[in-house]
């Protein structure tokens, strides 16, 4: 059997620790039959130093090493990947969605029912005016100056198809809806600005420089002003 560690480290350590107890071997082969019960028990370097600090004074017995480092295995042995244990109970991991379908759906209600109050039976007797003062009014404002325009425009259509009652049944669109994320467009806007910034080259700053007057022109531009009431 293979062991993680080798046979000539255990010597060495065993010698280390131990060389000066009470009951040590006297020929290289006691040595040896001890280093060999050593490389036996221990899972790893570590391991094996932890066994042999153990002892005090005198010099163990094979049954000893043996037991001491059954009780010391469990902290020293290479622990299974919790992941890999995870992936075996409950299958490979799936991709996160951005937009999972229940937060969707949570949107699409959103639109739906600050339409309902405005535009919808919802209003009441009121004018389109009078609905958009308040709560939901504001709330249609609102995103139309965050760009959902299109969404609101998308849930206007689905009113009049299926009507407010059935709209209003549902809890979530019957089909998929256009739905962008204010953070998410801006994070788009600004990376697409940033690919669409030409790289300012030296020639940019050579003009720039060439454009600027000098301190003396500046001085010059001054003295021949001719302003009488300065």
């Amino acid at each position: 059997m293979n062991s993680p560690v080798v046979f000539e480290i255990c010597l060495s350590f065993l010698k280390r620790y131990l060389s000066d107890f009470r009951g040590c071997p006297r020929t290289p082969a006691g040595w040896n039959r001890f280093a060999e019960a050593l490389q036996l028990s221990a899972v790893s370097v570590e391991h094996l130093e932890a066994i042999l600090k153990t002892f005090d004074e005198e010099f163990p017995t094979v049954r000893q090493i043996n037991d001491v480092s059954m009780n010391l295995r469990p902290r020293y042995e290479l622990k299974e990947d919790q992941r890999a244990v995870f992936e075996r109970e409950y299958g490979k991991p799936e991709a996160f969605k951005l937009y999972p379908p229940d937060t969707l759906a949570m949107h699409w209600q959103a639109f739906r029912d600050m339409l309902y109050y405005t535009e919808g039976p919802g209003a009441g007797p009121v004018t389109y005016e009078q609905a958009m003062v308040g709560y939901w009014g504001e709330a249609v404002l609102r995103a139309i100056k965050m760009g959902h325009g299109e969404t609101l425009d998308f849930v206007r259509e689905q009113a009049r198809e299926f009507g407010w009652h059935a709209l209003m049944e549902l809890k979530d669109s019957p089909v998929p809806f256009p739905y962008t994320s204010p953070i998410d467009r801006n994070r788009r806007t600004r990376g697409m600005a940033a690919i669409a910034a030409p790289a300012i080259t030296r020639a940019d700053i050579d003009r720039a420089q060439a454009a600027r007057k000098s301190t003396a022109e500046v001085d010059r531009d001054l003295d021949s002003w001719d302003d009488p009431d300065r």
